[in-house]
């Protein structure tokens, strides 16, 4: 009985360090590493994402030895543009406490995107699809997120789908490969590790990280939850934090969100006030490098965008 138990909470361990972005509990829907190739069901347009070993890019896989790229050994060809089209997945009903998320490894390295506006135009989207049972055909796709220039290495993509419960759906990989004098071919776009999951929200807000994620999802994948080896070097309490970068620079040329999961407030009577308060560590190198707080506030029919504070320079430990 000793050696049971013994074993049991080795193997528990074990489990917890080998799946650290699904928390317990948590229920995983659908999953892809790639390790089967094609399979029946994934397919792509245009002929440019492959599946196997990547011998330039990454050059290894994020997990075991294959994941899908816009071209495994080499620059994707140019003035194409490529979707990797998922199998349909038809998505549970959620309860007043969960959620479902989508996410996944991702590597990439495009050239700067730009037009003559000097706005960052994307490289690569990810969209998403539903099936209308009403007309037997599939809506039109709606964007979850996109990239663009350099991850700097293997990067976390989460976004919310909730609102696709009980529905069949599709999600899309979109490639847009331009080419001209400004903007020549590089190694592309490149994706490992795919979940879907259907999570538990905790029945209270906390947002120290010492869980990891905690329902928290990003966009263009700079964003990681750990431990900092760089910049504080130290969370402000535990063990970890969330920051742009844990070992290093952040990745040049990239926008970024790390978005909160939905937190429902309680009603208010005078004097009674509701705070969001935080503690902050950053260092930007001028004015032009800086970050947005923002608050979305859901209506009946529209969302409320509202920049609380922007900062710049650089400053220490700080609460706001």
């Amino acid at each position: 009985m000793v050696f049971f138990r013994q074993a049991l909470y080795f193997f528990l361990i074990l489990l917890c360090w080998l799946i650290p972005s699904v928390g317990f509990g948590d229920q995983v829907i659908f999953e892809e590493n790639f390790e089967s190739g094609w399979g029946d069901y994934w397919s792509a347009d245009n002929g440019v994402w492959e599946i196997g070993t990547p011998t330039e890019g990454p050059e290894i896989a994020y997990e075991g030895n294959s994941c899908a790229g816009t071209n495994l050994d080499g620059f994707y060809p140019g003035n194409t543009n490529s979707n990797l089209i998922s199998p349909i997945i038809e998505l549970p009903e959620v309860g007043p406490s969960q959620s479902i998320s989508i996410q996944f490894m991702q590597w990439y390295k495009y050239s700067w995107y730009g037009n003559w506006t000097g706005k960052d135009l994307p490289a690569g989207l990810i969209h998403i699809s539903s099936f209308n049972n009403s007309t037997k055909q599939w809506e039109q796709w709606n964007v979850l997120g996109s990239i663009s220039t350099n991850s700097s290495g293997w990067r976390t993509a989460k976004f919310d789908i909730t609102t696709y419960s009980k529905q069949k759906i599709k999600f899309y990989f979109y490639h847009i490969g331009k080419e001209s004098g400004s903007n020549p071919v590089d190694l592309g776009w490149y994706i490992d590790d795919i979940k879907i999951v259907l999570q538990n929200i905790p029945a209270s807000f906390t947002g120290n990280f010492e869980s990891g994620w905690e329902g928290w999802s990003i966009s263009n994948g700079v964003w990681e939850v750990g431990t900092p080896f760089s910049g504080p070097e130290e969370a402000y309490q535990g063990n970890q934090c969330v920051g742009t970068e844990l070992d290093g620079f952040f990745p040049s040329f990239t926008d970024t969100r790390l978005i909160s999961p939905i937190i429902g407030l309680p009603p208010v009577a005078p004097p009674e006030e509701i705070r969001l308060r935080f503690w902050q560590w950053f260092s930007y190198y001028s004015f032009f490098q800086k970050s947005n707080f923002l608050i979305i506030m859901e209506e009946t029919l529209k969302s409320l965008l509202i920049t609380i504070r922007q900062i710049y320079g650089s400053h220490g430990k700080r609460s706001i």
